[in-house]
Order: structure tokens, then C-alpha cells, then sequence
């Protein structure tokens, strides 16, 4: 739009140059001139108000157009689901007491611990991988449950 501009402007220039090469100094040669003069300011004129109209425009699509890109709200979140509430431990079948499992293999142990409502926390000193094939494991010590936990210390090279 501003090479529009400049290209008016230049025409007014040659407009007026060629309106004063009269040499005669005649009045006719300066109306023209100053007609050359009011056509060039007119087209001038428009010319700036195109550029003003065209910017209008432009700046309507980039507000439509930031409108339309705008991330969309987020929906809102579900509300959740009430957590299911952890089923009771089943109770201790011999009074509260877990069976004794010393001697035992590891996987029976665990089975028999199971069956009396009690979870085994195995540990072990002699695998520095855990315990990887436990039927191999035997069960040397037991500690005294705390809840329905029982510690339990599994060796494979025997107690």
C-alpha cells in the first residue's frame, strides 16, 4: 500500500513538472498544474483510505482467526468415582496367631499363612537378585505378626 503511495506521489511530481515547462508563463499551464495537483492529492486520499479500509479488514481476520485457534475450554472433570473400600482382612482362624512356618518351603509357607488370614513379609540375606525361584527358599526364621503381616526370613542355602 505505501508503493501505491509513493507511486501517486511521483505522479504528482511529473504532473507538476511537465505543467511548468511552459514557457510562455501562461495561466493555463498553472491551472493545469494545479489540477494535476487536486487529481494527485485525490488519489492520494483514496489511496490512504483503501490502506485504512484494508487494514480493518486484516485486523478483523486476525481477530477471527486468534478466536478460532484459542485453545477451547476444558471440560470439566467427571467427578470421581467413590474409591472402593478395601475388603476386611479375614480373620486369624487359631486366635489370632499365625501358624508356625519355620522349616517350611517358601511357597508353602505362604499358602499356609494365606489360609490362616495373614500376609507373609518375606526377606532374605543370601540373594543379591531377591528371590528369583522360590520353591528353592526355606523359611528359618519367624517373627511375630504386626496386624496380619508376618516377617518371615527365607535362605536358600539353608538355615
Amino acid at each position: 500500500m505505501q508503493r501505491k503511495i509513493a507511486v501517486v506521489g511521483v505522479a504528482l511530481t511529473v504532473l507538476v513538472g511537465a505543467g511548468c515547462g511552459d514557457e510562455g508563463g501562461s495561466s493555463d499551464g498553472s491551472q493545469q498544474a494545479e489540477r494535476a495537483a487536486d487529481r494527485a492529492a485525490e488519489a492520494a486520499q483514496e489511496a490512504q483510505d483503501k490502506v485504512a479500509d484494508l487494514q480493518r479488514k486484516v485486523d478483523q481476520q486476525e481477530r477471527e482467526l486468534r478466536e478460532e485457534t484459542s485453545a477451547p475450554e476444558p471440560a470439566p472433570d467427571p467427578e470421581p468415582e467413590p474409591a472402593p473400600e478395601p475388603e476386611p482382612a479375614p480373620e486369624a482362624s487359631s486366635g489370632g496367631s499365625p501358624p508356625d512356618v519355620v522349616g517350611l518351603t517358601l511357597p508353602a509357607a505362604k499358602k499356609a499363612l494365606s489360609a490362616a488370614g495373614f500376609k507373609a513379609n518375606v526377606s532374605n540375606n543370601d540373594a543379591a537378585f531377591g528371590i528369583l525361584v522360590p520353591s528353592n527358599y526355606t523359611i528359618c526364621e519367624q517373627d511375630p505378626p504386626q496386624g496380619t503381616i508376618v516377617p518371615i526370613l527365607a535362605e536358600k542355602e539353608g538355615c
